[in-house]
């Protein structure tokens, strides 16, 4: 998935911590030698400040690589031998032992100097890996004409951004209500966030409390959730290879399950797949999968991705929409040409709208499709430099990192902000509205910020006329609501 920001920022982060990290080892390393070895107390503050730092370091890196040990992840990289890891850990261990000789001084105010200078730097450095965190809360404030840097919007005029639910070990990845308003969560669960589950949250009002239960579990990699007539549709996918022919093959092993409570404990204890062998996940690019879904009265549709960034995908269900009967009969391609349609929905007059993830090769920005059955969305042959391809729908809207999405029909939000659509940009952290004008047998699509949540994969729209929203990297739902 997206799971999903952008590939130089995050390369650049994690290279820079990587370095910060053996910086901070090396210094600690050295002035824990010389203090053994000198036996003289007073010269403790380079040890302290080297401990200090290497501290800072693992945080630093903790939060940038959440659910991740940053010290076993150094120690992979160096026992896997690859040359920038190697390069960068051994150039910081070396600079981390220069500054601790350096800081080593005799002078009490030459040493103190050092020590100040080092932990500024290591501090600086640190600024820099935690860019990605620190960036999306600030702008350019261009209201007020001030040249500096201040707290970016969080929500428009009128609404109030609020935690709901708080989790340690669960990701969430989408989001939905059941007939009754009950929000229903489901997401990457457990320490290595390897197993997948759904969650119920439910509001006590008098209390101000969310109470959380899981519902469902071993659902792997579970990207999309839907409700009809009481049962739980939940796409998931996998990742798996055989052996076979001397070669190890992926399988194909997306499935969309359907869940029933039969005994009416809150629970879903009736676990079916209606549709198997979708492509899952797969390489070159393992976060694509069966992603999304929606029902459109009695048919069930289906985003799959492709796990190819500029060429054709040999399985013939690759970078499509599927749609089937709710007991997954009749399945068929709704529409194709897509190269991972993240989620889906049926907004003004039943019309079906995607986001889809755009090649890598391309980076011309995530698409905001307006589906059209049977039509073709370009993928991968428009990803050719100079082809000019036709016959292929062009997208309404590009965006940045474009996932999930809903509609806000007549009456589900205040006055003024319903007949448009509510798109999570996971790259940007924001929530925007997508207002729809009708041009000829399409639209003409005008974005605008709705709302700030840090790495936003999916929205939905709730019965108290609330936006809930998922927030994988924080892993958190937050509740973009009405001001009272």
């Amino acid at each position: 998935m997206p799971i999903l920001q952008s590939v130089s920022d995050s390369t650049t982060s994690k290279d820079l911590g990587l370095f910060l990290l053996a910086v901070a080892f090396g210094a600690f390393a050295a002035s824990c030698r010389a203090l053994i070895r000198s036996g003289i107390t007073r010269r403790w503050s380079p040890a302290a400040a080297a401990l200090a730092c290497l501290l800072v370091a693992v945080a630093a890196l903790s939060l940038t690589e959440p659910g991740q040990n940053p010290i076993i992840q150094v120690a992979m990289q160096a026992a896997q031998g690859a040359r920038t890891p190697l390069a960068l850990i051994g150039a910081g261990l070396a600079c981390g032992i220069v500054c601790a000789a350096g800081m080593d001084n005799q002078q009490r105010a030459a040493r103190a100097a050092l020590v100040t200078c080092f932990i500024v730097s290591v501090l600086l450095l640190s600024t820099i890996v935690l860019k990605p965190i620190i960036s999306p809360h600030l702008e350019i404030p261009t209201a007020t004409g001030s040249t500096g840097l201040g707290i970016q919007q969080t929500v428009v005029s009128g609404f109030v951004v609020e935690p709901f639910a708080q989790f340690s070990t669960f990701a969430p990845t989408s989001i939905t209500t059941d007939e009754s308003g009950v929000v229903f969560v489901a997401g990457y669960s457990g320490i290595a966030l390897q197993n997948g589950v759904v969650m119920r949250l439910e509001w006590d009002g008098k209390r101000g409390i969310v109470t959380e239960t899981v519902v469902a579990s071993q659902l792997t990699r579970p990207h999309g959730i839907a409700f009809y007539k009481g049962d739980l549709y939940v796409s998931r996918a996998g990742q798996f290879c055989r052996a076979i022919g001397g070669q190890m093959v992926e399988q194909s092993t997306g499935a969309i399950t359907r869940l029933r409570d039969l005994n009416s404990d809150g629970k879903f204890d009736d676990y079916t797949d209606i549709v198997k062998d979708l492509p899952g996940a797969q390489q070159p690019d393992g976060l694509h999968q069966n992603n999304g879904i929606a029902f459109d009265g009695d048919k069930l549709y289906i985003t799959v991705g492709s796990p190819t960034d500029h060429t054709a995908s040999a399985h013939p269900w690759a970078g499509t929409i599927l749609q089937c009967d709710p007991d997954g009969s009749n399945l068929k391609i709704h529409a194709r040409g897509l190269r991972n349609p993240y989620d889906l929905c049926i907004g003004p007059g039943g019309l079906m709208f995607c986001t889809d993830n755009d090649s890598n090769r391309s980076e011309t920005g995530d698409e905001l499709n307006h589906v059209i059955p049977m039509a073709h969305y370009g993928f991968p042959y428009a990803t050719v430099e100079g082809l000019k391809v036709k016959g292929v729908r062009e997208p309404i809207a590009r965006l940045t990192s474009a996932q999930g999405l809903v509609y806000a029909k007549e009456g589900s939000l205040p006055r003024g902000f319903c007949n448009s659509i509510y798109l999570a940009a996971y790259g940007d952290g924001h929530i925007n509205r997508i207002e729809l004008e009708r041009v000829g047998d399409s639209f003409r699509a005008k974005a605008s910020f709705f709302a700030h949540v840090p790495n936003v994969v999916d929205v939905w729209i709730g019965a108290d006329s609330s936006i809930y929203a998922c927030s994988h990297h924080d892993r958190s739902v937050v509740r973009v609501r009405p001001r009272r």
